[in-house]
């Protein structure tokens, strides 16, 4: 699922997305989420799905497969989200050191499965390392604990641009232009008439009344 989200959100953004995996009822999924599915040129297409949605362990040839393939896109890449985990075992290494070499400096490489050892050589647990020719590594496994100051941070920057778009002479006089597709889209009403879809504001409303019944169940 974390893969599935990683590309969720990349497509979203605008980014050309490819991804993997050794299961082969995912590339649908994957597909169908705006992604290219990267397909292997190997005569045995394994099934490599396992109890619980999981990976299992390939073989010898296919792995050296995988590896030329992710060793051919390498140089391409910006961002490698990697989250390959296998039951009881330590995380594969799927993206070799050698990998790292050919990818181009700032690139990043977020490794979701640190917490087993990581799917990347260079990774280090709960660190953020950067390799010789410039590509971060980051091997945190603490994302969720994270993700609070990321959101709020995210979500304050967001209001900061409202405002100032609202104000644009920075003299906290008020410029509502309807022009401007951010603040025509967030506007509800102006001057006696409706814009916003009625639909689409009973459920924007909805939604803020599940999030403050959380907060308040929280606190």
């Amino acid at each position: 699922m974390a893969g599935l989200a990683a590309i969720g959100t990349a497509t979203s953004l605008g980014a050309i997305t490819y991804a993997f995996d050794v299961r082969p009822e995912v590339a649908e999924q994957i597909e169908s989420m705006g992604a290219e599915f990267v397909y292997l040129d190997f005569a045995d297409q394994q099934d490599g799905a396992s109890t619980g949605g999981y990976a299992a362990p390939s073989s010898p040839e296919f792995r050296q497969k995988q590896l030329e393939k992710f060793r051919e896109f390498a140089p391409g890449i910006d961002i490698v989200i990697a989250t390959a985990l296998i039951p009881g075992r330590d995380a594969p290494k799927l993206w070799l050191a050698d990998m790292v070499r050919l990818m181009k400096p700032g690139s990043v490489i977020v490794d979701l499965a640190a917490e087993r050892g990581g799917n990347c050589e260079l990774t280090v647990a709960d660190q953020r390392v950067v390799s010789d020719n410039g590509v971060v590594v980051i091997g945190y496994t603490d994302f969720p604990s994270r993700m609070a100051n990321q959101a709020s941070t995210l979500y304050a920057t967001n209001v900061r641009h409202m405002i100032a778009d609202l104000t644009p002479g920075k003299n906290g006089v008020l410029v509502h232009n309807m022009e401007d597709d951010v603040i025509r889209g967030a506007t509800v009403s102006f001057r006696g008439d409706v814009c916003t879809s009625l639909t689409i504001w009973s459920e924007m409303l909805l939604f803020g009344g599940l999030v403050g019944f959380a907060s308040q169940s929280v606190h």
